[in-house]
């Protein structure tokens, strides 16, 4: 008899569960600069933590021992475990873990390490070793000289349950192979029989890319392959494996090379080149979750490629220009990284407090909803987004590696966004696993089989809309309440007399109101929705006490003649 299972607190995670490996390895992000302080134009630094585990994500402004963050990981249950500036290797408390200190040692770790993180562009991961549930792998890049050329690919090893559950490194600086021309870019995948993992790194100014594999004995270094063209140049990009794993992309400021990959025995082919059309910065490469389309930043530009199109450049299209936004400096576009929000956020490639969102990234050109400088930050962050992988990816169904036999039970998940033009209007997005049937209940009596529907509401209000995913082993459920119908004001002059301040606040928010409008009401909402404040203001300055709400992320909204006039968001520090 089959199994039926019901999941009813997943929501908005990546694709491709498996049953045995339920994880949120990086659902918390960190961000930011070392010790918390106020530069001269009281402009915040620090640490940041961006947590996941909740919708939306909750920011924290926190003291770090380290400088800025590369890679981090969490538990199967989305709790951080430790993460890393290629320098050190901190743990949850933000403190150097036991035996953490001095990675990669030499005269690189000297010259830079006291000041800032390693000098490396995506030269940190954090994987779980293979069947155990309490060891962790950090591969990272050291370098002899001051070139910046990385000779050794190295890794040390975690036991997250030493030192009374503030884990210890039990291994450091294990040297995997030698190779004086490798480039500081590490991804990796499931192997097809979803439990080792592929770590693919190339050689610079070259096509020969390293291979090595994580198993449940330990690191193997497998071999190198050529393939392709060789690089022009080697820094100022991003690697990136498909959420499925059969796809490879490394883009650098030329433009992009696109691979298949066989999950099975780790080679790439069928190899493509796509020039930039523009004048490139530093580049960034990021796929959607649901794996058609590879978003490609380029500075002042990001790109959709739709993977379905006969050719990379013919399914090119350009979906966001830089605005010329500053926060301090100009925020372009960098690298990217899929979150377990079903969103994309691409840092900035200078340092600044914003991150750019790509709210819809399963929907091609305008549709994905690029908000530049979206989310704003605590604190100042670094030019990288920390570097993870698809840790959710199961094997590889009837493959020939699919050696162990496991049960794969779909797992439904889903994202949604309300057309901007249209408030009734919202476009779902599967984000489940393991699935070949769909079936969406709206809550209004409307239903669809279609994997990506949009819907349109006649009424506003709130409406429990629910995924049932299939596929040959039973089902999967996922509900979950959604707000439509509801405007803000559109006229801009009028949103001008509405300013929200600080952000990010403590002790009290101020709410300027310079507009004629009878009855304002400001509203403040936690990260479930739950209305947390609520204060009729007057025209003129008006401060409310926020002393008792907790740190964390907050949306507000002002209301005047049965009309929202603006909405915005506010974090809360906690010193």
């Amino acid at each position: 008899m089959k199994r039926i299972i019901i999941y009813t607190l997943l929501i908005n995670l990546l694709t491709n569960f498996s049953l045995w490996a339920q994880n949120h390895h990086d659902y918390v992000w960190p961000l930011g600069y070392g010790k918390i302080f106020y530069d001269p134009n009281n402009i915040a630094i620090g640490g940041i933590i961006l947590d996941f585990n909740t919708n939306p994500p909750v920011m924290s402004h926190v003291d770090y021992e380290l400088k800025k963050p590369l890679a981090g990981i969490c538990d199967t249950s989305g709790q951080l475990l430790a993460y890393t500036d290629g320098c050190d290797i901190a743990n949850r408390t933000h403190a150097i873990m036991l035996n953490g200190d001095t990675l990669s040692p030499g005269k690189v770790f000297n010259k830079y390490c006291d000041a800032t993180s390693y000098p490396v562009w995506q030269g940190a991961l954090f994987l779980p070793k293979p069947s155990t549930a309490k060891e962790y792998y950090l591969f990272h890049f050291s370098a002899d000289d001051f070139t910046m050329e990385p000779r050794f690919f190295m890794y040390s090893v975690l036991d997250a349950s030493g030192n009374n559950g503030l884990g210890q490194v039990i291994e450091k600086n294990i040297a995997a192979f030698e190779d004086s021309e490798l480039s500081p870019y590490i991804t990796a995948t499931r192997h097809a029989n979803g439990r080792d993992w592929w770590i693919l790194s190339p050689r610079r100014n070259s096509n020969v890319y390293q291979r090595s594999l994580l198993t449940p004995e330990g690191v193997q270094y497998v071999d190198s392959q050529a393939v392709g063209t060789a690089d022009p140049i080697y820094w100022g990009g991003q690697t990136a494996f498909s959420p499925d794993g059969s796809l490879y992309v490394k883009a650098l400021r030329d433009g992009v090379r696109l691979m298949d990959f066989d999950r099975c025995t780790g080679q790439l082919s069928n190899f493509r080149f796509a020039a930039h059309p523009d004048t490139a910065g530093a580049s960034g490469a990021v796929f959607a979750p649901g794996g058609r389309f590879l978003y490609i930043a380029t500075g002042s530009r990001l790109y959709q490629y739709d993977l379905w199109a006969p050719t990379l450049e013919a399914g090119r299209q350009l979906v966001a220009i830089y605005d010329g936004y500053k926060s301090p400096f100009a925020t372009a576009f960098f690298q990217g990284m899929g979150a377990p929000d079903g969103k994309l956020y691409f840092s900035t490639g200078s340092t600044n407090n914003v991150l750019h969102i790509v709210h819809a990234p399963d929907l091609p050109g305008a549709d994905c909803q690029v908000e530049q400088h979206g989310l704003q930050l605590p604190a100042l962050t670094g030019w990288f987004v920390p570097n993870y992988v698809n840790y959710r990816l199961g094997a590889l169904d009837c493959s020939a590696c699919d050696s162990l036999n496991l049960d794969h039970l779909p797992q439904a998940a889903w994202s949604f966004a309300v057309d901007t033009l249209n408030p009734f209007s919202a476009a779902f997005h599967d984000l489940s696993s393991c699935t070949t049937s769909w079936h969406w209940d709206f809550g209004d009596g409307a239903t669809s089989a279609e994997q990506h529907p949009a819907h349109t509401y006649t009424a506003q209000g709130l409406y429990t809309v629910c995924l049932t995913a299939g596929n040959a082993n039973g089902t999967s459920i996922h509900c979950d309440t959604i707000r439509v119908g509801f405007t803000a004001w559109t006229d801009p002059g009028m949103q001008r007399r509405v300013e929200v301040w600080p952000n990010p606040f403590r002790e009290q928010l101020t709410i300027t109101w310079s507009a004629r409008l009878p009855s304002p009401v400001f509203r403040l909402y936690d990260q479930l929705g739950r209305e947390v404040l609520a204060a009729p203001i007057r025209y003129g300055i008006n401060e409310l006490d926020t002393r008792a709400l907790p740190p964390g992320m907050y949306v507000w909204d002002v209301w005047a003649r049965g009309e929202r006039v603006k909405a915005g968001k506010a974090v809360k520090t906690g010193i």
